[in-house]
């Protein structure tokens, strides 16, 4: 029973995944955005029976079914077109392209542009040519509510199906569908955190004004200078003309709060998705650190962190049988989960939260985006011109310096 229309009082414990939206049998609950625009569930009163199916439902305050890892493996696909499209090495990518030609359906996060608004979603995909929208990292938080209706139908038929999210949506949508489906098959990313929608929205609107046209599509990794934080912006200026921007992440304070832990969702910070256990059968993720812990690779045109590396943990015999079956379209050197876990911090615990969290939010909530980015320049860039003048320091004053500008 519940005895109060607050499903969730404390935000560290919700992560708006909208499974108890989908749960609901009198629909009454719908997911509302809070001053910061992250989303949280709400109950009408007028249509609630108390049933409790909303609360029993939370996967992210009752965590089950998780599992160490079996495996590990270094991951690189063997196409330079298909690995460049690709966040790091291509791994979901090869897993994706295998249930399409089994005839399976895969589902997994895309952005894509609806009513002039950039949106991420989760997706259904059937066909080979669908793939290339899931690729790439979007660092926002993915609406699946509509997909868990659809996966368990596909699964009820009889269809294969790959799933690609966080832990904690992998985690939702298995509580979801109640029980075991020997159809499914799972894979989660390694999860930093996740800002919200609307800040993105906001994000996307405010380098529209600056490019002086409106974007197509955005890419918050782009290979084709090299690796890390560079975007890639396709727009059409205001003379109807396509023109291609890239830049570096550093530039846009959405991209650099993101990097520094201050625009994510309050239960990122107290995940217990980010650790060992893991939730689905296959957790893929960059291989930071690749050259420091298989030193033996250097040199290996295999395995170059200038196309990208991908890691991957199997956690589960299903998972296992599922990599082995897929073609050699890839790259696969066996490795550890110490040394995947070494360079990647959620595989130890979750993101810690930075000091500044609250004063970035209260002036996005105050200022809007806009103001956001002139925090940005002030506080930040600020910092950056410190830390480089620290360089010149004594060692023992350059680390104190460190320490101070980090908090």
């Amino acid at each position: 029973m519940i005895d109060k229309m607050i499903l969730v009082e404390d935000k560290s414990k919700c992560c708006g995944c909208g499974a108890c939206m989908q749960i609901c049998p009198r629909n009454a609950i719908s997911m509302e955005e809070d001053q910061y625009g992250f989303v949280y569930p709400k109950i009408d009163e007028s249509k609630c029976v108390k049933c409790g199916a909303c609360r029993n439902i939370c996967s992210f305050q009752n965590p089950k079914d998780v599992k160490k890892s079996l495996k590990a493996y270094a991951f690189s696909l063997k196409d330079d077109k298909k690995i460049m499209a690709s966040a790091s090495g291509g791994a979901f990518y090869a897993l994706a392209e295998k249930m399409i030609n089994q005839g399976g359906i895969v589902y997994g996060a895309v952005m894509e542009k609806i009513n002039d608004t950039m949106v991420i979603i989760h997706k259904r995909a059937e066909g080979l040519e669908d793939l290339q929208q899931f690729q790439g990292s979007k660092y926002v938080q993915s609406d699946m509510t509509e997909a868990f209706s659809l996966i368990r139908n596909d699964l009820l038929q009889g269809r294969q199906v790959l799933f690609s999210g966080t832990p904690c949506q992998n985690a939702a949508l298995k509580k979801f569908l109640a029980k075991e489906y020997n159809n499914l098959h799972t894979v989660e990313i390694i999860c930093h955190g996740v800002p919200n929608a609307r800040l993105f929205r906001d994000f996307l609107k405010f380098y529209e004004d600056k490019l002086k046209g409106s974007i197509d599509e955005f890419y918050f990794r782009d290979k084709s200078r090299g690796q890390g934080y560079i975007t890639k912006t396709l727009y059409t200026a205001k003379d109807n003309s396509r023109k291609i921007k890239i830049k570096p992440g550093e530039q846009f304070a959405y991209i650099r709060f993101f990097s520094k832990s201050l625009t994510l969702r309050e239960n990122c910070y107290h995940c217990p998705y980010a650790g060992e256990n893991r939730v689905a059968d296959i957790t893929i993720g960059d291989f930071w650190g690749f050259n420091d812990v298989h030193p033996e690779m250097n040199g290996n045109e295999r395995f170059t962190t200038k196309k990208g590396i991908s890691c991957v943990l199997v956690n589960s015999e299903r998972g296992l049988e599922y990599l082995s079956k897929c073609d050699d379209s890839f790259y696969l050197l066996e490795s550890s989960f110490e040394k995947v876990q070494k360079h990647n911090e959620q595989l130890k615990a979750p993101t810690t939260l930075p000091s500044r969290r609250q004063d970035v939010l209260d002036t996005y909530a105050l200022e809007g985006y806009v103001g956001l980015e002139k925090y940005y320049s002030r506080k930040f860039l600020k910092d950056k011109v410190k830390y480089k003048v620290a360089e010149y320091l004594p060692r023992d004053l350059k680390s104190h310096i460190r320490k101070m500008i980090s908090k």
